[in-house]
């Protein structure tokens, strides 16, 4: 019975964490795709905009943010 029991766990296990690591990478597949398809479109319009608004004197600290906000969209962790 402790054998039985034991086998059971082990392949308890064994399932479980092969489920942790289909979704760790499925994650990280979702993360990749959403940064590639939405982020970087995004970050790349918002340094077009901030350079539009930077040719005004009067826009100019605004234009500056877009930018600013348009690389941290292009290269998290910044």
């Amino acid at each position: 019975m402790f054998f039985v029991s034991m086998l059971f766990l082990v392949m308890l296990f064994l399932v479980l964490f092969l489920v942790g690591i289909g979704f760790k990478l499925t994650g990280a597949l979702l993360a990749g795709i959403f940064w590639t398809v939405i982020q970087i479109p995004l970050g790349i319009a918002a340094m077009a905009i901030g350079l539009v608004l930077c040719c005004t004197i009067i826009l100019l600290p605004i234009g500056i943010g877009c930018m600013k906000m348009g690389f941290r969209l292009v290269v998290p962790g910044i």
